[in-house]
C-alpha cells in the first residue's frame, strides 16, 4: 500500500557566468589575409617561355588572388627553369600538389666563356607581402618538397629594408637554417629521397617573430627559432641542379593568415602536492591542433609558485575552434592528459584522449587571450551508491553494506567515506530497531566535495508494526496509511500543520514533512518527476532531518526534501509511503 503527496514548480532562469579576458593592440599596417597555390586560375596557362603571364627579364608580374600577396617576380639564368608541374615524381610523402600542380624551380650550370669556366644557373620566384609586410599577429606559411640534395635549393626572407632575415638551404648533405649546419640548429641531415618541409612564420611583435619548420616524409623532425624584422619579401631559389624533376625544388600552398598570442597559465600545485609532478625532474609542454606532431611548446615556472606560464602564437581564423592538451615531460608515466579512460569508454575518440578546446577571437589585430586553469577543475567526484536505496532488516539479521563509488573527471577513482545517522557502527546496524541513514561522501585531492548519496536501513523489532492497531475496526486504505505515517493519533484525525507542505525557497523546490519514527518498518521516500506521470527516487533530491517532536505521545521526525529549480523544465516532488516487512 502506498500514498503519494506531490508538489510542482515552473522552471526559473539559470545563468552560468564564465569570465575570459581579452586584450587587443592595434598597428598601422596589415597585409590582407590571402592564399595562393599552383592550381589557382591565374596560372591556368602555366609558367613557361610561351606563357603570356611572365617573362624571363623580370619585367612582367602575375598578380595573386587577393590583397595579401603582391605580384610574382620570376627570373631564370640560362639552363634554369621556372615551371608549374606535379611533384608526384618525388614520391607519395612529398604530395604538396593542389589539383595535381605545384610551383617548380630548377637550375643547372652555364659557361659564360664557351666552356672554360662554369657557373651555377639559378632560377628565382620572388613574392612580396602587401602593402608593407606581415603585421603583428599574422602568419606566413608554405611548403617545400625536395628529393636529391645536389646544388643549392631553398628560400630567403627579407625585411622592409631589403635585409635578409632568414635562409633555409638544401645542399650537399645538410639542411641548414641561417648558414647553420646539421648538429648546430639545422633541421637535420638524415637523407631521405622524399621530404616535405612545412614552414610557419609568426609575426609576434612589430619587429620580429618566430619560425618553425616541420619535416615529414622519410624523416620526421621539427626545428624552430626566432627572426628579427618584418617579413616583406620571400624568394624561393634553385641552382646547380640537374633540370629533371628529381633534382628540382617544388613549393606550394602559400598562406598569409591570422594568428594571435595565447598566454597560458597552468596551476600544478595540486599535482605537486600529491607528488604526481616533481618540478625538479619534470617539465610541462602544450601541444595542440597547431602542431600535434611536434615536440610541444614548453611552459615554465620562473618564480617557483607552482604555476607554469608561457605564450604561443596560435594561427587560425576568427571563430575557429582549436584543441590543445598539456603533457608532463620527464617520464612517459606523467603524460597525464593522454588518458580519460572513463570518457573514452562512453564514446570518446582514439586513444582515450580528451582535448581542451578554445575558440579563437577576432582577426586583424594582435590578440592576447589570457586564461587560467589547473589540475583542480573545481568539481568534486561523482558519488554513486552501490546496491539498494532502502534495505529492510529484522533485529539480529546480518548486514553487509554495499558501499558506494566515487569517480573524479580529473583524478579518476576517489575514496568514499560512509557515516551512519543516528550514531551506530555500520557493521552492527541491525542490533537495535530503528531507521538508519547511511551517508556516502567523497572529496578529490584539491578538496572539492562531490555529491552526497544515502541509503536507508530499516531495522524492525516485530512483524506487527503498530499500524494494525491504529486502523483496528476501520477501513484500510492509502489515506489511513498516510495519516499514520504523518503522525495522526487516530484515523481521520491529522492536524493541518502535520501535513506535508510544498514551497519554493531561493532556487529550490522544498517539500517539508514529518514521519512517525516509533515504527521502524515504515518507509517514507521522496520521489522526483520531470515528466509526469513517471516518478522515481533521485540522487538530486537533498533529504535533511531537522529535529524530533512529540505530538500527543507520537514521536515525529521533521524532514525536508528539496531539488534545485533550473532551466530544464518543470519538477514535481512526491512522498511514497510503504510498510516494511
Amino acid at each position: 500500500m502506498r500514498i503519494f503527496i506531490e508538489g510542482k514548480s515552473r522552471a526559473l532562469p539559470f545563468c552560468l557566468v564564465v569570465s575570459i579576458y581579452f586584450s587587443f593592440s592595434s598597428f598601422s599596417h596589415t597585409a590582407g589575409y590571402d592564399a595562393d597555390n599552383a592550381n589557382a586560375s591565374a596560372y591556368a596557362g602555366g609558367w613557361g617561355t610561351n606563357s603570356p603571364q611572365w617573362s624571363l627579364d623580370g619585367t612582367t608580374f602575375v598578380q595573386g588572388n587577393n590583397s595579401g600577396f603582391g605580384g610574382w617576380l620570376l627570373t631564370a639564368d640560362v639552363n634554369a627553369a621556372v615551371r608549374i608541374e606535379s611533384v608526384a615524381s618525388l614520391g607519395a610523402g612529398s604530395a604538396i600538389d593542389t589539383g595535381g600542380k605545384s610551383f617548380r624551380l630548377s637550375g643547372g650550370y652555364y659557361s659564360p666563356d664557351g666552356g672554360t669556366t662554369w657557373n651555377q644557373a639559378y632560377s628565382h620566384a620572388t613574392r612580396y607581402l602587401d602593402p608593407s609586410g606581415l603585421s603583428e599577429g599574422q602568419t606566413l606559411s608554405f611548403q617545400i618538397a625536395v628529393n636529391y640534395r645536389n646544388g643549392a635549393k631553398g628560400v630567403d626572407l627579407f625585411d622592409t629594408n631589403g635585409q635578409k632575415i632568414f635562409n633555409f638551404n638544401v645542399g650537399g648533405d645538410d639542411y641548414g637554417v641561417n648558414n647553420t649546419q646539421a648538429g648546430s640548429g639545422s633541421v637535420g641531415n638524415a637523407y631521405s629521397s622524399d621530404s616535405v618541409f612545412s614552414f610557419l612564420f609568426a609575426q609576434t611583435t612589430s619587429n620580429g617573430g618566430t619560425w618553425k619548420i616541420t619535416r615529414s616524409g622519410g624523416v620526421a623532425t621539427v626545428s624552430e627559432g626566432t627572426y628579427a624584422g618584418i617579413i616583406r619579401r620571400v624568394d624561393w631559389y634553385a641552382g646547380g641542379t640537374d633540370n629533371n624533376n628529381p633534382d628540382a625544388l617544388f613549393f606550394n600552398n602559400l598562406v598569409i593568415g591570422p594568428a594571435r598570442t595565447i598566454n597560458l597559465s597552468v596551476d600544478l600545485k595540486a599535482k605537486i602536492g600529491k607528488a604526481s609532478f616533481n618540478p625538479n625532474n619534470h617539465g610541462l609542454v602544450v601541444k595542440g591542433s597547431f602542431d600535434w606532431g611536434g615536440a610541444g611548446f614548453p611552459l615554465t615556472d620562473t618564480d617557483g609558485d607552482g604555476i607554469y606560464t608561457g605564450s604561443i602564437v596560435y594561427p587560425g581564423a576568427a571563430g575557429t575552434s582549436v584543441e590543445y592538451r598539456m603533457y608532463a615531460t620527464g617520464t612517459a608515466a606523467l603524460q597525464w592528459e593522454d588518458r580519460w579512460q572513463v570518457w573514452n569508454a562512453t564514446g570518446g575518440t582514439n586513444g582515450g584522449s580528451h582535448n581542451r578546446s578554445l575558440v579563437l577571437g577576432p582577426d586583424g589585430s594582435a590578440q592576447s587571450v589570457e586564461f587560467y586553469f589547473g589540475d583542480d577543475d573545481g568539481i568534486g567526484p561523482v558519488v554513486a551508491r552501490t546496491g539498494l536505496e532502502t534495505v529492510n532488516l529484522q533485529v539480529g539479521d546480518s548486514y553487509v553494506d554495499q558501499g558506494a563509488t566515487a569517480t573524479d573527471f580529473v583524478e579518476g577513482n576517489c575514496a568514499v567515506t560512509a557515516s551512519v545517522s543516528p550514531t551506530a557502527v555500520l557493521a552492527n546496524i541491525s542490533q537495535t530497531p530503528g531507521r538508519y541513514v547511511v551517508t556516502y561522501e567523497s572529496w578529490d585531492a584539491a578538496g572539492n566535495k562531490g555529491n552526497v548519496v544515502t541509503r536507508t536501513v530499516v531495522v524492525s523489532s516485530a512483524v506487527n508494526d503498530g499500524y494494525d492497531d491504529f486502523i483496528s475496526g476501520k477501513t484500510t486504505n492509502s489515506q489511513t496509511l498516510a495519516e499514520y505515517a504523518f503522525g495522526a493519533t487516530d484515523v481521520g484525525v491529522l492536524a493541518s500543520d502535520n501535513r506535508p507542505q510544498v514551497s519554493v525557497s531561493g532556487a529550490n523546490l522544498v517539500l517539508a514533512y514529518q514521519v512517525r519514527v516509533t515504527n521502524p518498518a515504515l518507509v517514507v521516500t521522496p520521489q522526483l518527476s520531470t515528466s509526469l506521470p513517471s516518478f522515481a527516487a533521485d540522487n538530486s533530491i537533498a533529504i535533511r532531518t531537522n529535529s524530533r517532536t512529540t505530538n500527543n505521545g507520537v514521536v515525529l521526525e521533521q524532514r525536508t526534501a528539496s531539488v534545485p529549480i533550473d532551466s530544464a523544465g518543470r519538477k514535481f516532488l512526491r512522498l511514497q509511503v510503504q510498510r516494511g516487512p
